[in-house]
């Protein structure tokens, strides 16, 4: 790869680090505004919520690899950098499983 290509996807994954930022923020934002729900509303709006959750995991994990390739590093391996099973899937990541929907009964927490 050339110079101007690890450049741009150098590039590229800084400022996918600052859309990440800007939805963490927003994710802090729902939880304030979430609080203020009725008590009713909460809960589902809590789960609605999470959504923040996973777009800041995808959001990383389209980083790394984005940096892995900005620094020569072979797209099967850079693709090792996606832990997330359905979206490692679509980029070809094979030894996942193809989902990322949690079982019923686990803990979905974010911040």
């Amino acid at each position: 790869m050339d110079r101007a290509a690890r450049d741009l996807l150098g590039a590229v994954a800084e400022e996918m680090a600052a859309v990440r930022e800007g939805v963490e923020t927003l994710s802090v934002l729902t939880s304030r505004l979430i609080r203020t729900a009725l008590p009713g509303e909460q809960a589902k709006a809590l789960a609605e919520a999470q959504a923040f959750d996973l777009l800041v995991q995808r959001l990383d994990g389209l980083r790394d690899v984005l940096t892995a390739l900005a620094a020569d590093t072979a797209p099967d391996v850079a693709i090792q950098a996606v832990t997330l099973s359905e979206m490692g899937a679509r980029l070809g990541r094979r030894d996942l499983p193809a989902t990322d929907t949690p079982e019923p009964g686990d803990c979905l927490l974010f911040g």
